[in-house]
């Protein structure tokens, strides 16, 4: 869904006031942090990190906001001993907060998850934990530490709960959007009741062909550095893209 934001950006720039991963960075890297440190302070320092990057935003533009950045739920599951999302209520509540106090107390605030099905879930995390972390496990044996990260929905309705009448939190899981145009992408403008001309649908990447994965884990359980094993994995996923094998 981000890559088709940032591609459609200029079309969507007239309808649509847009912030990005890359836009509120600095407080996505504290956010992550915080979910494997859930400390008070930590929570204030993102909250201010996060306030920060609406400050260029004008509080009377007209523009629907879409904010759009996985990493505001926290760290993603299964790297650092780091096991779940139960930090991302908090850290909503924050984002909340900051919402309010840049825009007032009427706007409508909407928070919305993306979900997955349980075990589509597990292995898009064990593919992407492969892909950028030294993970040498094989899937059954590393899913076990995430069966109960995979509950999404719990997380959904424990931030639902924490923001009762601050802001609407609703979800959608990714397979209900697979067979549409846009995907994910075109519900989030639907909802924002954007007009979708000129906005191309997303590349789709990110595909586990069975072969990366393998290799990846092969390169993963070798003697190879760190330092080279960054390398070489960036190298070997750089060759897939270019083959047509997105990864």
């Amino acid at each position: 869904m981000q890559r088709g934001l940032a591609a459609s950006r200029v079309a969507l720039r007239p309808n649509l006031s847009l912030l990005l991963q890359d836009d509120i960075r600095n407080a996505t890297l504290i956010s992550r942090r915080y979910s494997v440190n859930p400390q008070q302070k930590g929570l204030e320092m993102f909250g201010s990190a996060f306030a920060a990057c609406l400050m260029g935003l004008n509080p009377v533009d007209k523009r629907p906001l879409l904010i759009s950045a996985e990493a505001l739920s926290g760290q993603i599951p299964g790297r650092k001993h780091f096991h779940g999302y139960h930090a991302a209520p908090a850290l909503m509540a924050a984002v909340v907060k900051a919402l309010r106090h840049k825009f007032g107390q009427t706007v409508p605030i909407r928070i919305w998850f993306s979900t997955r099905q349980p075990g589509g879930w597990m292995k898009s995390v064990y593919y992407q934990n492969v892909r950028t972390a030294r993970v040498t496990e094989g899937f059954d044996s590393y899913a076990r530490k995430l069966e109960q990260a995979s509950r999404l929905d719990d997380i959904v309705q424990s931030t639902r709960d924490m923001l009762q009448g601050e802001a609407d939190v609703r979800s959608t899981r990714l397979e209900d959007s697979a067979d549409l145009t846009l995907g994910l992408m075109g519900l989030a403008l639907k909802q924002l009741r954007v007009d979708t001309n000129g906005v191309k649908p997303p590349s789709k990447q990110n595909a586990q062909v069975a072969e990366v994965l393998e290799q990846l884990l092969d390169m993963n359980r070798s003697s190879l550095s760190d330092e080279d094993l960054s390398v070489a994995k960036n190298d070997f996923l750089h060759a897939v893209r270019k083959s047509g094998e997105y990864a």
